[in-house]
């Protein structure tokens, strides 16, 4: 009888012991579970602005001046003037840039009127070098530009402005300003070049609305004298 006790207990702590490795709290997550994919919004009933807090992390425009007495130009120096604007948080226009470089006897200032932004569904752009691009639900700014430059010489002055309408497309380079005026050394004129790029960080659900399709020519000169003279004015 004793023996049969002792039996009769050992097989109650077996049962005891494999009712716990069944228990809810010891079962194991199943693995390789699915994650939730994050899919695009529905952009076309919103705003400009609500866009682009959708669609980005960031979206910053930078517009910067060089200029130079004798030139060429290398954009690799620190620019005369910069000046960068956050669209996310600063979302109201029309919006003013005044950008300001003196380089000797010259004397070069640049207003940029940024008048509106605008959400285009689909846009495929050419650029200058042969690069294209291909975009969707993308941000472009319109406006204008105004500027005046004063050189002084030996024999008196230059004085004068320039003025072009604007447009500003995403992550691509728009030269708003190419300038020059000779001097008594024709090949080192006077030159005044401003550039302005639209940058934004996409979130991963948008990365593919905007591609290069075209790489384009990878030249270091950014603008050459017109003319045909082949002087490189403005080196990248």
């Amino acid at each position: 009888m004793r023996q049969l006790g002792l039996l009769l207990i050992a097989i109650q702590m077996v049962l005891i012991g494999c009712s716990k490795d069944q228990s809810p709290a010891a079962a194991q997550a199943p693995e390789n579970q699915n994650q939730e994919e994050v899919l695009p919004a529905d952009l076309s009933k919103m705003t400009a602005q609500e866009v682009l807090e959708t669609k980005y992390d960031a979206v910053k425009l930078t517009c910067s001046l060089w200029s130079r007495m004798k030139g060429p130009i290398f954009l690799s120096d620190t620019p005369k003037d910069t000046v960068s604007i956050d669209l996310l948080k600063e979302p109201d226009f029309p919006k003013t840039i005044d950008l300001r470089a003196k380089s000797q006897q010259h004397t070069v200032e640049i207003q940029i009127t940024l008048e509106k932004l605008a959400i285009v569904s689909s846009l495929r752009s050419v650029h200058d070098d042969g690069a294209i691009y291909s975009l969707k639900n993308t941000p472009e700014l319109t406006g204008k530009y105004e500027g005046a430059f004063f050189t002084e010489y030996p024999m008196g002055h230059v004085e004068g402005t320039i003025s072009s309408d604007l447009q500003l497309n995403e992550n691509i380079l728009s030269k708003v300003v190419r300038r020059s005026s000779g001097n008594t050394d024709e090949t080192n004129p006077v030159v005044d070049y401003a550039e302005c790029v639209l940058e934004t960080v996409p979130k991963a659900a948008y990365v593919m609305d905007w591609q290069q399709t075209n790489v384009g020519s990878e030249s270091t000169c950014a603008w050459e004298q017109p003319g045909g003279s082949k002087v490189c004015l403005v080196q990248k």
